[in-house]
């Protein structure tokens, strides 16, 4: 397991649960953005967020804000 982490790391620049969070987010954007009708309830259990808060949490992260 450390060693695929490692090998991720070299190619990617990032570890696997980052990858994973950024995918995930990005996903939720994209759906977000395609229908802005859906609501971010229904989002954030789409794209495989436990809850809205982790939603919360990587949109401070990733955007600096949580509009």
């Amino acid at each position: 397991m450390r060693q695929f982490e490692r090998n991720v790391i070299v190619s990617l620049g990032v570890s696997p649960k980052l990858y994973s969070r950024v995918l995930r987010f990005t996903n939720a954007w994209l759906l977000r953005e395609a229908h802005p009708d859906i609501s971010w309830y229904r989002i954030t259990h789409e794209v495989g967020y436990a809850d809205q808060m982790h939603l919360v949490d990587d949109f401070k992260i990733f955007c600096g804000t949580t509009r």
